[in-house]
């Protein structure tokens, strides 16, 4: 079982209101259909979204004009942030020190968290698709057709046997516990783990906005 699924993208679509609805919803039944492998899992994993809030966006290298590389439209934010903010996580890079360095990247993962607190890397895609229908696809006319609007690129790594695949960041952490016949292969996923929970005041960026507080080159954002 997957015992979580971290979902890190540069930019959101329209998922419709009751997405993250299981088994009916798109995010909570189709698209989780797919990561778990079309294999009902009991108990369903958890699932994280790593996006960058307002805070993120603000205090980056370029400031707001970063979000400009970051589509998310107040239209979406205000039909989805029911569901999206309560798993919604930071954008925090220390251990690459890309913090402040707004991503593009687009990785999804399925995590094992072990008794030694190291995170296990289960399967883990690099990808072009952002968090969207028209990226992933969408069954229609009562699952007999899959539409794909915008094919996407992407490389799925999946270990071999007696492969542990472990973050980068983690590999020297100690306290591992392993067989004699397994082996360790650093993945680089390119967030700090544990993740950063959305906390106080943090919200999603939405890059139709307004942001009247100065940003990190002293300027404010009109949308």
């Amino acid at each position: 079982n997957h015992d979580h699924i971290i979902c890190q993208y540069s930019s959101i679509g329209s998922l419709g209101a009751n997405a993250r609805a299981a088994p009916k919803g798109w995010l909570g039944g189709e698209l989780m259909a797919s990561f778990n492998a079309g294999i009902p899992r009991k108990p369903e994993p958890s699932l994280s979204h790593v996006y960058p809030t307002v805070a993120n966006v603000r205090d980056s290298l370029e400031g707001y004009a970063a979000g400009g590389a970051i589509p998310h439209s107040m239209k979406n934010y205000m039909a989805q942030r029911d569901y999206m903010e309560p798993e919604a996580c930071s954008w925090v890079a220390d251990w690459c020190r890309r913090t402040n360095a707004m991503p593009h990247i687009k990785t999804f993962a399925g995590i094992r968290r072990l008794p030694s607190g190291h995170h296990r890397v289960l399967w883990a895609l690099l990808t072009s698709a952002n968090m969207s229908k028209a990226a992933w696809g969408q069954w229609q006319k009562n699952g007999e057709q899959l539409f794909i609007r915008s094919y996407e690129l992407g490389v799925l790594f999946l270990p071999r046997k007696h492969e542990i695949f472990l973050p980068g960041q983690e590999i020297a952490k100690p306290g591992l516990v392993m067989h004699e016949d397994e082996y360790v292969t650093p993945v680089p996923l390119p967030y700090d783990l544990p993740l950063t929970p959305y906390r106080g005041k943090d919200r999603m960026w939405v890059w139709d906005d307004q942001y009247r507080e100065p940003d990190s080159r002293g300027r404010m954002w009109t949308g």
